[in-house]
């Protein structure tokens, strides 16, 4: 697979997975043709917490393995004090 064969999407703190994997393979002898032709698609949904900085998520994908980085905000720099006039 490759990085364009997978998409990430995050919904409403759902972070979602999707990709399809293609894999076709031809051997040809002297007496025999073989073709063989696997694919097929997958779909992951993993619930993440409300404090997570949505504009803060990194995805790389490199020799097959995807990591994808999701950082918590600070409680504290979610919290304002509101002054009462």
């Amino acid at each position: 697979m490759t990085k364009d064969d997978v998409s990430i999407e995050l919904h409403k703190n759902v972070l979602t997975i999707k990709g399809e994997k293609k894999k076709e393979t031809e051997t040809n002898g002297k007496r025999h043709y073989k073709c063989e032709r696997s694919w097929g698609s997958f779909e992951r949904s993993l619930s993440l917490p409300s404090q997570i900085k949505s504009d803060d998520i990194n995805a790389a994908y490199k020799d097959g393995v995807l990591n994808v980085t999701v950082k918590k905000s600070d409680p504290k720099a979610t919290s304002t004090k509101i002054e009462i006039n």
